[in-house]
């Protein structure tokens, strides 16, 4: 099972964050032209130790981040996944948070675990507070 599980079947992806420490160019890569997902409408944030540069060279180079912790030798280890997408016509946000790390591994061979939720499952105040964290994020 992977995150794109979660969505309907007929939705059409138009913006998709990735937040996690160990994306892998293989599992990304085959992404694009699942559920409308291009290079120009995925953007990827990532630890500040993990090699990017083949990410770099395969996405648009703005929209891979590279991030760090405020602690020494801290590593940013959350995987999110914040899908903005529609399903006919009508706009929708989406959003997982779990232990899957977006790549072959994390979301075809080990273990792992994502919780889904539907942005408009929340109150109008707690929408706005995760729109705003995911975009200051990108």
């Amino acid at each position: 099972m992977q995150f794109l599980d979660f969505l309907p079947d007929d939705a059409e992806i138009t913006k998709l964050i990735i937040v996690g420490p160990y994306p892998s160019y293989e599992y990304i890569s085959s992404l694009i032209g699942i559920k409308g997902i291009t290079k120009e409408n995925i953007f990827l944030i990532v630890d500040d130790g993990w090699d990017v540069d083949k990410l770099k060279e395969f996405l648009l180079q703005k929209h891979v981040r590279r991030v760090r912790t405020s602690f020494e030798g801290g590593l940013v280890h959350a995987k999110m996944y914040y899908c903005c997408y529609k399903v006919k016509e009508k706009s929708k946000i989406s959003f997982m948070i779990g232990s899957a790390n977006a790549s072959n591994n994390g979301m075809k061979y080990n273990a792992e675990s994502l919780a889904f939720y539907r942005l408009s499952q929340f109150v109008e105040e707690d929408q706005n507070a995760i729109k705003e964290y995911f975009n200051n994020l990108k």
